[in-house]
């Protein structure tokens, strides 16, 4: 029976709380158990653990490992764990020596083969650690991260094998220092996106830029909007006029106009209720049986407007050529449709 303890570090938001990762070796059904409130990435970490450790041609045990991650409360998440475990489980199967474990702490995600693989959130741990008084290992990719941090010790690491003869004696890891990513001279330029929030004055903003940027004239070099040189649509109060001028009827008041594809047309009484239309006036010979004289108008009076009156019907027949009107009795009553 044999057990081991190495550092590393969760994230929680800003902070990095403290992980430690224990791990027991014992007889019984070789397997790997993982406890300690681990997520589904942590833990899938024992066969990317099994795999690194037996491709490096390292010994691994064939009895029961169970790792703890404690605190037990504490929500692991993430691949920072894998190589914390992995020298956990070489150091309690008696391959490293237990007591180089405690100055380090471990944050690298491992791949099949052993490689060292960079994870999120570099900087809390890297302050953590700091505040601890521990050398941080990771890989090569959050190096330059981590050296952000001033007066820490960052020991970078390519693979498995690296970090293993470094704690094994064989070899030295080296203090990795901050080196500037990319061109070391620009310019810095405002931009909204770096605004996060403040929608409102955002827009207030773009809007008085779009309009001290608006042509005060006509300018020659920009091409006319596709509207230039067209009839533009007149209002709706123009159209109406324009229609009363063409038309030559007396124009009708907006609550009487219900009928937007036939403007002409008007609410007319019918029996008990009301109809859209217009109202047809006749006048008929009733002696001979024939109509003389028709009319059809909006005007929805029909009293005024029926033939049975004499000026009506005076009108009616001058306008059909007609005198046979003038002396017939009363016809049927005229009404709407």
């Amino acid at each position: 029976m044999s057990i081991a303890v190495v550092h590393s570090r969760a994230l929680a938001g800003i902070k990095s709380p403290q992980v430690t990762v224990e791990v027991h070796i014992s007889r019984g059904l070789p397997g790997l158990a993982i406890v300690g409130l681990p997520e589904l990435a942590v833990r899938e970490s024992k066969d990317r653990v099994r795999s690194a450790i037996l491709i490096n041609h390292l010994e691994y045990p064939l009895g029961k490992i169970i790792v703890n991650l404690a605190p037990a409360d504490l929500p692991k998440e993430g691949g920072q764990y894998d190589l914390a475990i992995a020298l956990g489980i070489i150091t309690a199967n008696k391959q490293l020596p237990a007591e180089m474990l405690g100055q380090y702490e471990f944050s690298a995600e491992l791949s099949l083969t052993g490689d060292l693989r960079p994870v999120r959130g570099i900087l809390p741990i890297a302050n953590a650690c700091k505040e601890a008084g521990r050398k941080l290992i990771v890989a090569l990719g959050n190096a330059n991260e981590a050296c952000l941090v001033k007066g820490l010790e960052v020991l970078p690491a390519r693979n498995l094998m690296e970090v293993y003869a470094h704690l094994s004696g064989a070899s030295t890891l080296g203090l990795h220092c901050y080196v500037p990513d990319g061109d070391p001279v620009h310019t810095q330029t405002l931009d909204m996106a770096d605004i996060r929030a403040q929608y409102r004055a955002k827009r207030a903003l773009d809007e008085e830029a779009r309009e001290q940027e608006a042509p005060r004239g006509h300018d020659e070099d920009k091409p006319d909007p596709p509207s230039a040189g067209k009839e533009q649509p007149l209002p709706m109060a123009k159209v109406k006029t324009q229609r009363e001028k063409n038309t030559g009827k007396v124009p009708v008041a907006d609550k009487a106009q219900r009928n937007f594809t036939d403007p002409d047309s008007r609410i007319m009484p019918y029996q008990k209720s009301f109809v859209q239309g217009y109202n047809a006036q006749v006048a008929m010979d009733s002696e001979h049986q024939i109509i003389v004289a028709t009319d059809v108008t909006n005007n929805t009076a029909d009293v005024n407007a029926s033939p049975n009156r004499p000026s009506a019907r005076s009108s009616m027949c001058k306008a059909s050529g007609s005198s046979v009107f003038e002396g017939i009795p009363r016809s049927e009553p005229s009404g709407s449709w």
